[in-house]
C-alpha cells in the first residue's frame, strides 16, 4: 500500500480535471507480491485514496531471474521493456531484485523513457546515485552499505579479529552479505562465511562438519 501511495503522490502533480488511465507494471520474485499488490489496490479504491478521475490498470509480470532457475538471465529486464512498449506502463514497481533493478533503472532513466520506478527490495547501494538513476525511489529496505558500516563499527570496537557470517541460501536472507563481507575485510577481520540450505534442523547442523569450520575460522585461540 505504501508503494501505491508513492504512485498517488507523482500523480498530484498532474491535473485531475479529466479522466485518465494509469497503466502500472509490476516485475516480481513471488507470485505472492502480485496478489498483495492487486489487495493493495482494491484496498485503496474502497477507502476513496486512489483520485476517481483515474483508471489504474495492473500488468504483473515474474522477474528475479538470477533465483530462478526456470528462467532466463535477463527475464526480468525483458518483462520490464515489454511492459512499458506493449502495454504503455506510466510506472513500475520492481525488479525486487538488485541486478535486474540496475538494468531496468538505466532505461527507465532514459531520454525516451522516463519512466518512474519504484523500488521495494532492491538494496544494492550503487542503486541510490542520482546522476544514473533519476527516475528510481526505493521505498522500504535500507542501505547495504549503511548496515555494513554500523556491524563493522560494532566489531572494530569490541577488538575482533575473526567473525562469521551465518546465513540460509534463500535469497532475502543474504541480501547484505557481500557489503558486510567488504566493509569487514577493509578493516582487517577475518569473516567466515557460513551458508546453509534453507530452514535446516539442528541435527543436519551439528552432524555436519559446518559447525566444526565455524569454530575453528571465528574464534579466537
Amino acid at each position: 500500500m505504501k508503494s501505491f501511495l508513492s504512485v498517488v503522490s507523482l500523480l498530484s502533480l498532474a491535473s485531475l480535471n479529466q479522466a485518465a488511465t494509469i497503466n502500472v507494471g509490476h516485475v516480481y520474485w513471488f507470485q505472492l507480491e502480485a496478489a498483495v499488490m492487486d489487495m493493495a489496490y482494491k484496498d485503496l479504491m474502497k477507502e476513496g485514496i486512489l483520485p476517481v478521475n483515474y483508471d489504474f490498470k495492473l500488468h504483473s509480470r515474474v522477474g528475479c531471474a538470477l533465483y530462478n532457475a526456470n528462467l532466463s538471465v535477463i527475464h526480468g529486464v525483458k518483462e520490464a521493456t515489454d511492459l512499458y512498449f506493449t502495454e504503455n506502463i506510466n510506472v513500475l514497481f520492481g525488479s525486487p531484485c538488485s541486478e535486474e533493478t540496475k538494468v531496468i533503472g538505466q532505461l527507465a532513466a532514459a531520454a525516451n523513457w522516463n519512466l518512474p520506478v519504484l523500488g521495494y527490495l532492491s538494496s544494492d547501494d550503487s542503486l541510490s546515485d542520482k546522476t544514473v538513476y533519476n527516475t528510481l525511489a526505493r521505498t522500504s529496505t535500507m542501505s547495504t552499505t549503511f548496515f555494513a558500516r554500523a556491524v563493522k563499527a560494532i566489531v572494530v570496537k569490541n577488538g575482533w579479529k575473526k567473525v562469521a557470517y551465518v546465513g540460509s541460501d534463500v535469497y532475502v536472507n543474504n541480501l547484505n552479505r557481500k557489503a558486510v563481507v567488504d566493509e569487514l575485510t577493509s578493516a582487517g577481520v577475518g569473516v567466515h562465511v557460513m551458508i546453509t540450505k534453507a530452514n535446516p534442523t539442528w541435527q543436519s547442523i551439528a552432524n555436519s562438519k559446518a559447525m566444526t569450520d565455524l569454530h575453528a575460522s571465528a574464534r579466537s585461540k
